[in-house]
């Protein structure tokens, strides 16, 4: 969720910097993940008001505008759709510069001279939104544009527990701040209003489930006018990444934003009865939300509904039928508390979760919605210029149990190990809002407030005395009794890691026995040896084809493969981590730990626009590349290579720190045909031992990239036998640092082409971490690179 430090000011006075807020509210259990700064400075940038808009005479989307700036009228040119007469917008005047940089001098546009220009949200980084000018409040013009309260801002991302809801808006985290400042929580208060108050006005409201619905309260608002919002609450709301729709629908998620709890409101008009009545719904009923898609309801979701059919999913949308408009004039505001579990239980069902379920799954503040509803329905009735509100109507089928919670001072502060004193853990009781309604020396109760609904027990309040007194504040200090330190062992830790890897790439895990054939032993030879002898047997075997200790995994994963096949597996993909064991001597062998990969038969479609149909040597490839990478190995090297059972010229050798770590490929055609296989099948062989010796660096975190990556391609024409690989270790040793990715798009062998020779096309991503990267310097670099080919490979260009 996204907080504004402007609205904090307004709620709870303090003095510390951003990033002193979010470090303080971290280090209090509320994170904040970043900060933004929206806006900036604003030298230069004034209020104008536009005096007249007239089409430019030679181009039909631009428009000349006289827009008074307050010391003198200028003549701006605008290309925005929206511009017209009578608007107030800010205007930068020549000399200025806008947040992201753009110097404003006067411009001559298709013979018409503009001097300034009239700003978009977006040129003033206040919003994303680019599609016209920004318009204002009535404001003075010449009013520097930096005087407009909470215009500059810095936005915080914050990632809450799920048992924190109570700050799940702007005044449950001033309520934190105001913890540590000492200065008390300004609520906003409801607006007084200009018109008449009505308490004969209602409407019936009947609550059919009590367990599911506490309380439903409503206002009617009448002859209100939908309008747009003024500036200053569209900007609050566009800052924090909601979009504005209207003054009414506005006021509801400023409701929302600011206090905490939902709230939505109906087109009274369009309500049949009118009534409400909060139940279940019936069999087979069904409801269009505000979203234009057709729910089908089960009979143990609760709806709002009218005397006919329901008009809202409760907590979560309304329908689309009864939904404020344009055309609206008199509005139903309802509040409401649901049970969380039922609200919970249907956003799943429907597969539909929103801003308002979101907070009612968590709990929302049972006693305190009331004023939040009082609040939006006084701000509806003040923007929306209505002719009478009336008093809230309240139907409440079980009220609120206060939740009170007895602990002992003592045994408190000895759950944390620090001897607070008593009168400090009262003091932290009371800034936590906490009331103690007993005490009897060292045994306190508590009445906890509405809005903590995540507080029940003793070790709770633990909780609450420990996160405010300071976990930073608490020393460390080491368990009194002795113990064995145990570390996992790091073939286990290897295991546990590639099985979550490969299982995220859709691979399956398989276990196989280690006992086979012997003479499969002769066919599959161990590829991590030079000498080879013949595999141990056993004295008693279960059977002949179980009688020798497997020296590869390669046979087992082969006839696992087959077996799949003939059972119409069309995507295969299995991995196994086992051991072989390498013939020393006719009675010895040395076990070794390795992990077999293989891939068969159709690959995965990744995208609707995939045309690869079945595995092939280089998707097989990449998929050990990702592997190894997600492992931290950086730096894989492959060689071409020749195993008796993987087809020539499409098998591999991979290399770490120049020594051979295993191989891959695809099965032979002839082992293929002897294990009945018909479909492309690609396997890997890999020894543990030396992925666990480069495994254990400290991984380190890069941050993402700053600026724009720029792409260029080249094509090049070569000896069939260069490899990639060279052409590869090449580039990037003569541009580290800039030459981010370089990849393949085809190979292409024939017409136009040599004989012996291949043309490469490459795709290079350029990109510098310390600047954007001009044009003519990528092309310089470029054009370096493709020299560097020339000159020490005898690339040809094309």
């Amino acid at each position: 969720m996204k907080i504004s430090y402007a609205w904090l000011k307004k709620l709870v006075n303090f003095s510390y910097s951003p990033e002193e807020l979010a470090d303080y509210l971290t280090m209090q259990g509320i994170e904040i993940a970043s900060i933004e700064k929206i806006g900036g400075d604003f030298d230069g940038i004034v209020i104008g008001k536009i005096l007249d808009v007239k089409k430019h005479p030679e181009a039909d989307k631009l428009s000349v505008c006289s827009v008074d700036v307050g010391t003198n009228i200028l003549t701006i040119v605008c290309g925005a759709s929206n511009v017209a007469q009578g608007q107030y917008v800010p205007v930068a005047l020549e000399g200025s510069v806008l947040p992201g940089g753009q110097k404003i001098t006067a411009a001559t546009l298709k013979g018409v001279t503009s001097h300034g220009m009239i700003c978009s949200a977006s040129e003033l980084n206040l919003s994303d939104d680019a599609k016209g000018i920004m318009v204002l409040e009535k404001i003075n013009p010449g009013t520097p544009l930096s005087q407009i309260d909470g215009i500059s801002d810095y936005v915080m991302e914050i990632e809450l527990t799920p048992n924190r809801p109570d700050c799940l808006n702007m005044a449950g985290v001033a309520r934190e701040i105001s913890i540590r400042s000492g200065n008390p929580v300004k609520y906003p208060q409801p607006p007084e209003v200009k018109c008449t108050i009505n308490s004969t006005d209602t409407i019936p409201i009947a609550i059919k489930n009590p367990d599911l619905c506490e309380q439903y309260s409503a206002y009617i608002i009448r002859n209100v006018k939908v309008a747009p919002s003024p500036f200053w609450l569209r900007n609050a709301l566009e800052k924090i990444g909601l979009r504005s729709i209207n003054n009414i629908v506005d006021v509801t998620n400023y409701a929302l934003m600011c206090m905490g709890h939902p709230l939505h409101a109906f087109d009274l008009d369009k309500l049949n009865g009118p009534e409400i009545i909060v139940r279940t719904a019936k069999k087979n009923e069904t409801i269009v939300t505000i979203d234009e898609k057709e729910r089908i309801l089960a009979e143990d979701m609760l709806v709002i509904a009218d005397s006919v059919k329901p008009v809202a999913l409760a907590g979560i949308m309304g329908g689309a039928e009864t939904a404020v408009s344009d055309s609206t004039t008199n509005i139903l505001l309802e509040g409401a508390y649901f049970n969380p579990v039922s609200i919970r239980k249907t956003s799943k069902t429907v597969g539909l979760s929103s801003d308002s379920s979101y907070r009612f799954e968590r709990g929302t503040d049972r006693a305190g919605f009331v004023d939040v509803l009082t609040l939006a329905a006084h701000m509806i009735a003040d923007l929306g210029k209505a002719s009478g509100i009336s008093t809230r109507i309240d139907t409440i089928a079980k009220k609120p149990q206060q939740v009170t919670i007895s602990c002992n001072l003592d045994k408190i502060t000895s759950y944390i190990g620090v001897n607070i004193p008593h009168n400090q853990v009262l003091d932290i009781f009371k800034k936590l809002q906490f009331s103690i309604l007993e005490q009897n020396g060292k045994d306190v109760k508590l009445a906890i407030p509405s809005f903590r609904v995540d507080l029940a027990i003793q070790e709770d309040i633990v909780e609450e005395l420990a996160r405010i007194y300071g976990y930073n504040n608490i020393p460390m200090a080491f368990p009194g009794s002795e113990f064995i330190e145990f570390e996992l062992n790091k073939n286990i830790q290897f295991a546990r890691k590639t099985r979550s890897i490969l299982t995220g790439m859709g691979f399956f895990d398989i276990i196989t026995c280690s006992l086979t054939n012997k003479k499969v032993t002769e066919e599959f030879p161990s590829l991590f040896t030079s000498k080879q002898h013949p595999a141990l047997c056993v004295k008693n075997p279960i059977s002949e084809m179980q009688h020798a200790l497997q020296t590869s995994l390669v046979p087992n994963m082969i006839n696992v493969i087959a077996t799949n096949a003939r059972h119409a597996g069309q995507t295969l993909q299995f991995f196994e981590i086992g051991s072989i064991f390498i013939p020393k001597s006719p009675q010895e062998a040395n076990e070794q730990t390795v992990l077999c990969i293989a891939v068969s038969g159709k690959a995965p479609k990744d995208s609707i626009t995939t045309t690869r149909d079945s595995w092939d040597y280089f998707t097989f490839k990449g998929i050990l590349e990702d592997y190894f990478l997600s492992l931290g190995l950086r730096d894989i090297n492959y060689e071409t290579a020749s195993i008796p059972y993987l087809h020539p010229g499409r098998t591999a050798c991979s290399k770490l720190n120049n020594e051979i770590i295993g191989y891959f490929g695809q099965i032979h055609p002839v082992a293929a045909r002897q294990y009945t296989i018909d479909q492309n099948t690609f396997i890997g062989e890999f020894l543990v031992s030396p992925l666990l010796c480069n495994i254990n660096a400290l991984s380190r975190y890069t941050p993402l990239p700053k600026y724009p990556a720029v792409e260029r391609d080249l094509a090049i024409v070569v000896d069939k036998s260069m490899t990639f690989q060279i052409i590869h270790d090449t580039l990037t040793s003569s541009l580290p640092g800039l030459l981010e990715k370089l990849s393949i798009i085809s190979i292409y062998e024939g017409k136009q082409i040599p004989d012996g020779k291949k043309s490469i096309n490459f795709r290079m991503r350029y990109r510098s971490v310390d600047r954007t990267l001009l044009d003519d310097e990528v092309d310089l670099i470029h054009n370096k690179l493709a020299s560097v080919l020339v000159n020490q490979l005898n690339c040809e260009m094309r």
